[in-house]
């Protein structure tokens, strides 16, 4: 069964994409997973859907770090 990603998730995402990015310099799949079960109580069981968030968050990203 599948569940609606509810706009609480996606704001983690979007937060913990944005820290991940902008202290290591790249997108830490592992490390996004890591404060994301942490940080926030939020375990994905399917990737896919992890990354296709990611990339959304990415999207929305305004600066890029060098």
């Amino acid at each position: 069964m599948k569940k609606p990603i509810t706009p609480k998730v996606r704001e983690a995402v979007q937060k913990v994409t944005e820290v991940v990015l902008e202290e290591n310099k790249e997108v830490d799949l592992f490390k996004i997973i890591e404060i994301l079960e942490k940080e926030y109580n939020i375990k994905f069981f399917n990737m896919e859907v992890l990354q296709k968030l990611i990339k959304e968050a990415l999207q929305e990203i305004v600066f890029i770090y060098c």
